[in-house]
């Protein structure tokens, strides 16, 4: 099927996703009610943001500029919509982004199913799933996976319209959403030597179009080329205190499973359900074999990017199965439409038999499928589904600097996004993301007290359960001879736990 979508013969299914995209934009104003909320990481972005729309540039919160963020793409175009619409919070537009970034990841599906031979049925089913599958994820709505998804999409289906530079600056674009975005370009280049038996050099042409200068740029400013996170993952993960990957969701198996399974709204205690949705991928790659060219590229990439955090062994962190997570989804919801589209070809048969047959089959799929599909949206009307339970003591903690500190202080601490967007002290990051100095020391049992004799912040907070990375420097007589305690923030994290403001003398 090629050109444009023919809207009044796919009226009824354009209505269908319609109606779900609404459904999904309220579940994403309810989220931006609650900006304050979001995970802890997100508002390291959020932060980078800030000071570029303030003019000055990647640093976090003063110091020399580093690129701390692995969405570079994301903190600037955040940072653009704050220089437009100031008046709005960041992580609110980094929401509604999301969300509307999330739709388009699921209409372009669409329209790409549709260019792929399959009926407007199984195409907008499987969209229609995606987006209300949408509504529980909304937590991830201000980091950059919906982006990153919509530009992997959007990028497919430029190629499947020949629209090869459009493709590659969409590709560079994906990459600087996500580093390992970059290994789209290269699965894109052998699908186009295979179908199309020529050399496009406009596909490699878009991609330099937003890379090079980016490049450029990270070289001059950074003096790096890719993001420090890359390498503060890899050096958790050698340090031997944070679990690898490998360890986690290879070996394992527990982290893969577990994270589909629960972003699925799969029930383990009902085996049957499991086995069932777990079954449906393979039928959707088995019935949609018209559909090849948009399973090798969308649904293959994220086992591809899987491959290569496996490859580099990084630390596990369970946002590496959110593709992987939306390729299962997504095929289910195609095995599923597939599997209705032909048992309901029964109810048209001569035989009473044969229709009653085909209707409950039909009956027995839709329900299937819509049971995960109801509860993922019954479990995002629920107002803390995926609240950061940090936000309020981190805040509190973030206002005392507020008050007590000045701008250009610093401040050493373990987790420092809402320490870095909701004050203006300058933040040492004793976990290495946005501070590289302490990267080379991650996996020393003295951490805290070697990051303090160097870096000579004016402040120092420090929890107790997190002396398994930075050691008990606290209670080393060299901390005690620079450092005095001058306040205490009571917080019911930790079982209770206090978070300890230390200053130097």
């Amino acid at each position: 099927m090629g050109g444009m979508v023919n809207i009044g013969k796919h009226k009824v299914a354009l209505i269908a996703q319609a109606i779900c995209s609404i459904v999904l934009l309220t579940v994403a104003f309810q989220v931006i009610q609650k900006w304050q909320y979001q995970n802890d990481d997100y508002y390291i972005t959020f932060t980078f943001a800030r000071n570029v729309a303030e003019g000055r540039g990647f640093v976090y919160n003063g110091g020399a500029p580093i690129l701390g963020t692995t969405t570079p793409l994301l903190a600037l175009l955040l940072a653009f919509g704050s220089r437009l619409i100031p008046a709005i919070p960041i992580p609110a537009l980094a929401i509604a982004l999301g969300a509307m970034a999330w739709i388009g990841a699921c209409w372009a599906l669409y329209c790409h199913l549709l260019r792929s031979g399959i009926n407007a049925f199984v195409a907008s089913f499987t969209a229609c799933g995606s987006l209300l599958w949408g509504c529980w994820a909304r937590s991830h709505f201000g980091s950059e996976h919906p982006l990153f998804l919509f530009l992997l999409i959007a990028a497919v289906l430029a190629l499947s319209l020949n629209r090869y530079l459009i493709a590659g600056i969409l590709m560079g674009c994906l990459y600087l959403t996500r580093g390992e975005g970059i290994l789209l370009l290269p699965m894109a280049i052998g699908w186009v030597a295979l179908n199309d038996r020529k050399w496009r050099w406009s596909i490699l042409a878009g991609f330099l179009i937003i890379v090079l200068p980016w490049s450029i740029y990270s070289v001059i400013a950074f003096n790096a080329l890719f993001p420090n996170t890359l390498g503060a993952k890899v050096a958790q993960r050698a340090s031997g205190m944070w679990q690898s990957i490998r360890d986690a969701w290879l070996y394992r198996g527990a982290y893969l499973g577990g994270s589909i399974g629960s972003i699925m709204s799969i029930q383990p205690q009902l085996p049957f359900l499991t086995t069932a949705w777990f079954s449906l991928p393979a039928l959707g790659l088995l019935l949609s074999r018209r559909a090849t060219r948009l399973i090798a590229l969308v649904f293959l990439f994220p086992v591809v990017s899987f491959s290569g955090y496996l490859a580099l062994n990084v630390a596990a962190y369970p946002w590496y199965t959110y593709l992987l997570a939306y390729g299962v989804h997504s095929l289910s919801l195609l095995g599923a439409a597939w599997l209705i589209t032909l048992s309901w070809k029964f109810t048209t048969g001569h035989t009473v038999p044969s229709r009653i047959g085909g209707v409950l089959v039909s009956a027995c799929l839709f329900a299937l499928v819509l049971f995960p599909v109801i509860r993922q949206v019954s479990l995002s009307i629920q107002p803390n589904l995926g609240l950061d339970n940090r936000s309020e003591p981190y805040r509190a903690l973030a206002q005392w600097f507020n008050v007590n500190a000045v701008e250009g202080d610093t401040v050493a601490y373990v987790e420092v996004g809402y320490l870095g967007y909701f004050s203006r002290v300058q933040v040492i990051d004793m976990a290495g993301l946005v501070t590289p100095g302490v990267t080379e020391l991650l996996g020393r049992h003295d951490l805290g007290e070697v990051v303090t004799q160097r870096e000579h912040p004016k402040y120092v907070v420090h929890v107790a359960p997190f002396d398994w990375l930075t050691g008990p420097y606290a209670a080393t007589p060299g901390f005690l001879d620079n450092y005095k305690l001058v306040n205490e923030i009571q917080t019911e994290l930790w079982n209770n736990g206090v978070m300890q403001i230390w200053k130097r003398l």
